[in-house]
């Protein structure tokens, strides 16, 4: 199965876009996961300096506000702006954690309607303060909406359930299969990213992840993919810590990406094209 690996614009966007952009292909990535600018001209340029590097891009949407009408208002304008620009496809910080789920129903008509205008897919991050924060919360819309499809960053979930899911395979397994894209960030009981994910501290945690990782390329494969698409998304301040005197990150984000997009290619690179 082919690896494509993104590179998140968080904590790269001061760079400016074409130095951000360029930082991406130098790194190695196969593509950038991003914000798409509201502003026209800088949408464009955005869109010029992904092409003129060769990547692959994913959009991500997520700035969405105000009430219920406003905000699926928004989020609409939002995915239709996106879409316009041809990505890969969006990932979508959908809805909030708080809403009941005859709002969430209406969040997701949205974006349903503009995937069929559209045919760009709209892809769910089970995301803290999101609608789909939790396995147990998520998984009565997976059941009710079988055309939905999401990014897992399960990293959250960990941290919301401070747990590693180990009792609730049943609400985790129908998410796994329903997958199409992953954050790959590891989390702990009690937050969304381990501080080093490289120290021997965190070798259940991550192999926990992996686990979880792997169990998706599985899906992907039985579906009949030939691709995985991971972002890896370790993340700047106040994700990673910092030194309590001075308020220097104790590490380089962009080294733990680097490191787990390496780790990534080692433990799932591996697997074959097609299942037996």
């Amino acid at each position: 199965m082919n690896l494509q690996f993104f590179c998140p614009w968080w904590g790269l966007d001061h760079l400016g876009v074409e130095a951000m952009v360029q930082f991406v292909a130098d790194s190695g990535f196969d593509g950038i996961e991003t914000f798409v600018p509201t502003d026209r001209l800088e949408r464009q340029r955005l869109v010029d300096a992904i092409d003129d590097a060769g990547l692959a891009w994913i959009a991500h949407c997520y700035e969405a506000e105000g009430d219920l009408d406003q905000w699926c208002q928004h989020y609409g304008e939002l995915l239709r702006s996106a879409s316009e620009l041809g990505p890969r496809f969006i990932n979508s910080h959908t809805g909030r954690d708080h809403w009941a789920p005859d709002a969430v129903d209406k969040v997701l008509t949205v974006a349903f309607e503009v995937e069929a205008e559209t045919g760009i897919t709209i892809l769910h991050e089970t995301h803290r303060s999101r609608f789909p924060y939790s396995a147990a919360v998520t998984a009565p819309y997976l059941a009710q909406y079988p055309e939905m499809r999401i990014t897992a960053d399960l990293s959250h979930w960990a941290c919301v359930s401070e747990s590693l899911l180990e009792d609730q395979d049943h609400h985790l397994e129908p998410a796994l299969a329903r997958s199409d894209h992953i954050h790959a960030r590891v989390g702990w009981a009690q937050g969304a990213q381990v501080p080093d994910v490289r120290h021997p501290r965190w070798e259940h945690e991550l192999a926990v992840h992996v686990d979880w990782w792997k169990r998706i390329q599985a899906h992907r494969l039985a579906d009949g993919a030939d691709v995985l698409t991971i972002t890896t998304e370790f993340g700047p301040p106040p994700y990673t810590p910092v030194d309590i005197e001075t308020g220097e990150p104790l590490n380089d984000f962009r080294e733990l990406d680097q490191w787990i997009r390496n780790h990534l290619k080692d433990k799932l690179g591996s697997v074959p094209t097609s299942q037996p």
